[in-house]
């Protein structure tokens, strides 16, 4: 009897499951994601990641869980995820997508994203991220744009998603092991080998989105507007402890208050308030992982009042107390440094 779409699926969703279970002995080490990306997200809201110099390419294994507090933010790379275990809902400038064992998404440099609810814990995810710049600088034939097609054509309607009875994940997802055991690709051969990887990759999205996607750029626009909020993002990175209205961040932008409101959600995703609230809250988070500092102390240091009012927005925002939060971290520090030694002394043995 011929195999049902829904048998293919479940089948695809089982060797999902059953790469990454191979992927995370041993070799893989999977590592929380908000400790890993959170501190490193500026006042503008843009994740910053260091790739090695010589070949801007990365392969990270991600846990999920209840914990995993990110604000909005977008990158100058662009980021794949496929996901392995459990469910996590993105959000994508102002929409949600389900990220389960086999689906994928695909995101570019101009979208504000984060990871906002979770289903099943810890869930588990791939993420591949790689600099635009690898395929433009390398491709010679002048196909460096049709390759990153998919990334470039990211208008507000674009669909990140790719389901995973589409079977694309079950393709991507060796290839992205592949470049990981070749990661840092030290010699000529490894980098070249990194490279054709990846472009493999790319081919693979370029076809599943060509029949859907009509290949048109909004990177342009999504840029203009950050580019004028930046003298705001600016100041914020100077006085998020301070007082900062909405008259004045308008001002700051040369807009009248009502215009700035519609454009810095419009640009944004979310309200200027809720934006400036998120980032303090972020800036507490990396205090507290990394300073011993009191919370009342780290809370006016970020620009909360009171202790009281801090620990109130915080744990509505983190889900959790800043004590609490700081213990987790301190914990997920300890297993993470033990999980090193020991993969330190099995390789030396």
């Amino acid at each position: 009897m011929p195999v049902g779409r829904s048998e293919q699926s479940r089948a695809r969703r089982a060797d999902l499951a059953s790469a990454a279970s191979v992927s995370s002995s041993g070799v893989v080490a999977w590592q929380q994601v908000q400790p890993t990306i959170a501190p490193d997200i500026s006042a503008d809201g843009v994740h910053v990641w260091q790739f090695p110099p010589d070949l801007p390419v990365s392969v990270r294994h991600f846990t999920f869980n209840r914990e995993t507090e990110i604000r909005l933010n977008r990158h100058s790379y662009y980021e794949v995820l496929v996901g392995c275990s459990g469910v996590i809902v993105f959000q994508i400038h102002d929409r949600y997508f389900p990220l389960g064992p086999g689906d994928m998404l695909v995101i570019g440099s101009s979208p504000y994203h984060r990871p906002t609810r979770i289903k099943g814990s810890p869930a588990k995810a791939v993420a591949l991220f790689f600099s635009p710049e690898i395929v433009r600088t390398q491709e010679a034939t002048g196909d460096a744009e049709q390759y990153l097609a998919a990334f470039t054509s990211q208008e507000r309607s674009f669909e990140h998603a790719i389901p995973a009875a589409s079977g694309v994940a079950s393709q991507v997802l060796p290839i992205i092991e592949r470049i990981q055991e070749e990661l840092p690709a030290a010699t000529p051969a490894a980098q070249l080998f990194v490279r054709t990887c990846l472009r493999m990759i790319l081919a693979l999205l370029l076809k599943h989105f060509a029949a859907k996607t009509p290949v048109k750029s909004g990177f342009d626009r999504a840029q203009r507007s950050v580019e004028r909020l930046r003298p705001l993002f600016d100041y914020m990175d100077r006085h998020y402890s301070e007082h900062i209205s909405l008259s004045q961040a308008a001002t700051i932008v040369h807009m009248s208050r009502s215009s700035f409101i519609r454009f810095f959600r419009r640009a944004t995703a979310q309200t200027f308030t809720d934006y400036l609230c998120r980032f303090r809250i972020a800036k507490a988070q990396s205090l507290l992982a990394t300073t011993d500092k009191s919370i009342s102390e780290i809370g006016g240091d970020v620009g909360f009042g009171g202790q009281s009012h801090f620990g109130t927005v915080f744990r509505k925002t983190v889900n959790m107390t800043p004590l609490q939060y700081r213990r987790t971290m301190a914990g997920e520090q300890y297993h993470s440094s033990k999980g090193a030694r020991q993969s330190g002394n099995r390789k030396s043995a």
